[in-house]
């Protein structure tokens, strides 16, 4: 029986926010499926490693995998080729298959990488499977739909980049259409009690352990900061197979808080109050989370009311920006005139109302920032998490920086560790990334210094100590980084973004 370890390459120093690696869940569950008996799995999450390079290496060593899939993400470029070399010094003959959002938006660059034997883009299932049939049957991979791979290239172990070797991309995989063919995910190779103890995408936790959901794939909005991996033709699993995950979960592993991750779990209204109604009828008691955000336009008070009484203690709503002008431009076009009220019915329930800020577009004006910043301050949201816009590559936006915004390529060179908020590098016409962030901790202390919206967070939170860290680490970096800028720079970022005051 051959062996396949999923890996997932989450490096903690880049990013300290946990989840459960659905995509790795979903791999191992479909080649368990499809191909029983012939492949041993595993499954290792990065991000719960202590020492990566001691446990990461040891688990190598104990498991001699045939195959390791990795999953990763675009910053994780560099950690990923780490990765590599140390699965090729302790297990060297096997291959190494990689997928998610980086390869799928940069799959010449992902196949060149030393040590890649091949790359799937896009949905994973199903391409996994026919390349593992080709390896294991020598076939030719060019017949395999949905990869990129290196040809005829040894690869060079001194450096991140293979070198020689003509990378190959197969023609595109179709997306799967009934999502309701694939198995439930592995939950059985994991155990999930670790992921309750480190940050989550949540920030907090209201049950005794935590899961991470999809319920469904795709979006069909053209946001330009999407990758749109999933595609943009919504596609969903039945009400009946959610229940039977969440039933299976609630009962086996003693879970009974819920993330659910989709792109836009309410984008059909009837299919939302049928897994609603089914947990409401289970009896379970049970607690949901929306981390990924949820299309705040298309709610109801109707539909606030169920969610509340499904279990629903949180949503984030994808505002991202103010103006009228970016929310055409970004493709986004939210309207305001639903979402101000639903905004207002949400605070007054239970459940914690919390909304995603993208602030730093290219083209924004000072004038927008302070629009944006101003509407969250003044705006009945309980909480509020505000980004710098960082361009991905493979997205619209990463076009839009870099063609229409030419002076980003004199400072914004294609290197994996720029493509997080904290790099160090702005996508803004008009700000620095220094000011941008003088920007972002002005705009936390301004939004979480109002009384009434503490007292009723406070409240609304059922961590209370997780709350008061949570307060206190923000307040903390904001004093930390004026303390170092000098008096004058103080004065001169202020005048520049005076209407933010």
């Amino acid at each position: 029986m051959k062996k396949i370890l999923f890996l997932r390459t989450h490096d903690v120093k880049l990013d300290e926010h946990v989840a459960h690696p659905l995509g790795s869940l979903y791999l191992s569950a479909k080649v368990r499926d499809t191909r029983p008996g012939r492949f041993e799995s595993r499954i290792v999450h990065t991000g719960l490693l202590g020492d990566v390079e001691k446990e990461y290496g040891r688990i190598l060593q104990e498991f001699s995998p045939d195959y390791v899939v990795a999953t990763t993400f675009t910053p994780e470029i560099s950690f990923l080729n780490y990765l590599i070399r140390l699965t090729k010094k302790h297990a060297g003959t096997c291959r190494v298959l990689v997928g998610g959002p980086y390869p799928s938006s940069m799959p010449e660059h992902a196949a060149a990488q030393w040590g890649v034997d091949a790359v799937g883009v896009g949905e994973g299932e199903e391409t996994l499977i026919d390349l593992l049939d080709a390896f294991e049957q020598d076939r030719p991979l060019d017949q395999v739909k949905g990869i990129a791979f290196r040809k005829n290239d040894p690869g060079k172990p001194d450096g991140d980049m293979g070198g020689g070797g003509e990378v190959i991309s197969t023609e595109p995989r179709p997306l799967i259409q009934d999502l309701n063919t694939l198995p439930m995910p592995a939950w059985d190779l994991i155990d999930p009690g670790p992921y309750g103890k480190v940050v989550n995408m949540s920030n907090s936790l209201k049950g005794r352990n935590y899961a991470s959901l999809f319920t469904s794939r795709g979006c069909p909005y053209n946001c330009v900061y999407c990758h749109s991996i999933q595609g943009r033709r919504f596609r969903a699993r039945s009400p009946e197979l959610v229940l039977r995950e969440i039933r299976w979960l609630y009962d086996e592993m003693d879970i009974d808080e819920f993330h659910i991750m989709d792109d836009i779990f309410n984008f059909d209204r009837e299919r939302m109050h049928a897994i609603c109604r089914k947990i409401i009828d289970s009896g379970m008691k049970v607690h949901i989370s929306f981390p990924n955000g949820i299309r705040t336009d298309l709610l109801t008070e109707g539909d606030v009311d169920i969610l509340e009484s499904a279990g629903v203690y949180k949503v984030w709503f994808a505002i991202e920006t103010r103006s009228e002008r970016l929310q055409k431009e970004i493709n986004k076009r939210n309207d305001f005139d639903k979402i101000d009220p639903i905004i207002r019915y949400t605070s007054r329930s239970s459940i914690i109302a919390n909304s995603f800020f993208m602030i730093g577009f290219p083209t924004e004006t000072v004038e927008e920032m302070a629009e944006t910043i101003n509407y969250a301050v003044k705006s009945d949201l309980d909480a509020a998490a505000f980004f710098q816009v960082i361009p991905y590559p493979g997205t619209k936006l990463w076009e839009w920086a870099f063609k229409k915004n030419g002076h980003l390529a004199d400072t914004f060179s294609f290197k994996p560790e720029q493509f997080h908020f904290s790099s160090g590098h702005s996508a803004s016409t008009h700000l620095s990334h220094r000011e941008l962030t003088f920007l972002v901790l002005s705009a936390y202390f301004r939004f979480f210094t109002r009384p009434s919206r503490l007292i009723r967070l406070f409240r609304k939170t059922s961590n209370k100590k997780e709350f008061l860290r949570t307060y206190y680490k923000t307040f903390k970096e904001y004093v930390k980084f004026c303390l170092k800028m000098p008096i004058s720079e103080h004065w001169k970022i202020a005048a520049k973004i005076r209407r933010c005051k």
